[in-house]
């Protein structure tokens, strides 16, 4: 006679040796699942929401509070706001309990106490090309009351400092109720447009930054190239349908 062990996950139902034992809500071990986010996690928002599943039977926790307008099979996706630095998330059922390390960072550009650019602050970040006589926009973030520019070859661009500008939010926004673009004020933010009319190579370009006769110069990440209008590439969308963003990267708008 063969003598076997079971658990039944969806019932709570354990045989042993052939004999039936129905086991409590409590001690059936919970299916509760967190999508997202990750165990440790980074991110600049002031909420993060949290994607998961649990027995409909159960309530689910997260640090001691209840998850409320969950769906009928278990689901939810409460959004948590979030304190700079280490935030420390326990979601609980039953027995089960999963420890998420969420750490906020700052969004802000940091403004060196010594006099200089903001880190990684020089745009372009990376290579571009553009069409002779297309805009060829940088910017830079630096100390207000400065004067910025950048050389590219022989042109000299002054950055002009911006008054306000608008802050597209992030593309999981949607997720957190906050699809609304801020608006932000400050004058470190430093910018300027030329256009460039001969096609080469113009490298990367040099950035200036004075203030109260002191002088220092950068430069920057991303090189320059104006292509050829007589040879260059055609790129076409053949799928149904095409996501069209304001950057290279998921997390943009």
């Amino acid at each position: 006679m063969k003598r076997f062990l079971g658990v039944t996950a969806l019932t709570g139902v354990l045989l042993v040796g052939g004999t039936m034992i129905t086991l409590s809500s409590a001690q059936a071990e919970s299916p509760l699942t967190i999508v997202y986010p990750p165990s440790q996690h980074e991110t600049s928002a002031e909420k993060i929401f949290f994607i998961g599943t649990g027995s409909p039977d159960l309530p689910v926790l997260i640090n001691n509070q209840e998850v409320d307008n969950r769906s009928a099979s278990g689901h939810f996706a409460p959004s948590l706001p979030l304190n700079m630095g280490e935030n420390i998330f326990v979601i609980r059922q039953a027995d089960k309990k999963i420890r998420l390390n969420i750490t906020r960072v700052s969004n802000q550009p940091e403004i060196p106490q010594d006099f200089g650019f903001a880190p990684d602050s020089l745009t372009p970040a990376v290579d571009i090309a553009r069409m002779p006589d297309e805009p060829v926009c940088l910017s830079a973030i630096a100390p207000p009351n400065a004067k910025v520019s950048a050389q590219i070859g022989s042109s000299k661009i002054l950055l002009m400092p911006q008054i306000s500008s608008v802050e597209l939010p992030a593309n999981s926004a949607v997720l957190t109720s906050e699809a609304i673009a801020k608006n932000k004020s400050g004058i470190s933010h430093y910018k300027g447009c030329t256009v460039l009319n001969i096609p080469r190579s113009y490298g990367k370009p040099v950035f200036t930054l004075e203030q109260d006769e002191r002088q220092i110069t950068q430069s920057g990440q991303g090189a320059i190239t104006v292509l050829s209008p007589k040879d260059f590439r055609v790129v076409e969308v053949i799928a149904d349908a095409g996501v069209a963003r304001t950057g290279a990267s998921t997390n943009f708008s």
